[in-house]
């Protein structure tokens, strides 16, 4: 989707990291791109799931394990990375507190993530929009398992609250669907409807828990599909990027 316009990460480092670690690594895309970008440094990204490829630059490797059981891992990295990984976390501040204290005096945490929560510049986002009616569904489930939901707009309070200064936010607007006039927006707006309209099935076992019948379930997706193609609501998602340091 490019939103960081071809950079990997955002924290001020004011110099190349050399140890660096990619919580919740997935099938290890970004630790792969960073071993390439960095080859003077070793990179190791860890997960629950191994699907991860096996062919990578030599300074990467990756350890199947849960980022939120105790960590095993050193204390001098320079640079630690999770993205697009707090909803499925049971205890984000735990996750971060570990970080903290897994890295060197001076190095960063970078969280990257999307909140999903439709807003609008121009009125188009009513209140009873689908994607924040799905929301709120979801934010109802997390909050019956005991996560706090939403909470990426409170992850510099968190970080903060675990001992990180020059803590720094930012915050990138992407759209839903292909209305935008701007190319670039266009095309990252039609991925992202996309990859939303391959995830939402996997939800609905969540969203029958909490007491929403099948035909429900299929009038909600038909909705919020049916706004990502129509083009009527033009309206954005919020991907944000928070940044902090450890002092030192």
């Amino acid at each position: 989707m490019d939103i960081l316009r071809g950079q990997l990460y955002l924290s001020p480092m004011q110099k190349n990291p050399t140890k660096i670690m990619d919580l919740a690594t997935g099938i290890g895309i970004w630790a792969i791109e960073m071993g390439d970008r960095f080859p003077d440094a070793t990179i190791l990204g860890i997960d629950l799931s191994p699907i991860q490829p096996t062919s990578v630059p030599p300074n990467v490797s990756f350890q199947i394990d849960d980022v939120e059981d105790t960590w095993v891992h050193d204390d001098d990295y320079d640079f630690i990375h999770m993205r697009e990984s707090c909803a499925y976390m049971r205890s984000t501040p735990t996750v971060i507190e570990n970080a903290f204290h897994h890295l060197r005096p001076g190095g960063w945490l970078e969280i990257q993530e999307f909140h999903w929560e439709a807003v609008s510049e121009n009125g188009t986002v009513m209140q009873d929009n689908p994607v924040n009616a799905y929301l709120r569904e979801m934010y109802a489930y997390g909050q019956s398992e005991g996560r706090e939901i939403p909470i990426v707009p409170k992850l510099g309070e968190l970080m903060r609250q675990a001992g990180f200064v020059n803590i720094q936010k930012r915050m990138f607007k992407v759209p839903y669907g292909s209305w935008h006039s701007e190319p670039k927006q266009r095309r990252r707006g039609t991925y992202l409807a996309a990859t939303c309209e391959i995830l939402l099935p996997s939800c609905d076992r969540l969203l029958s828990t909490i007491g929403l019948s099948p035909e429900q379930i299929d009038t909600l997706f038909g909705d919020i599909s049916a706004m990502f193609h129509e083009g009527t609501v033009q309206s954005y998602a919020t991907y944000y990027v928070w940044s902090g340091q450890k002092p030192g």
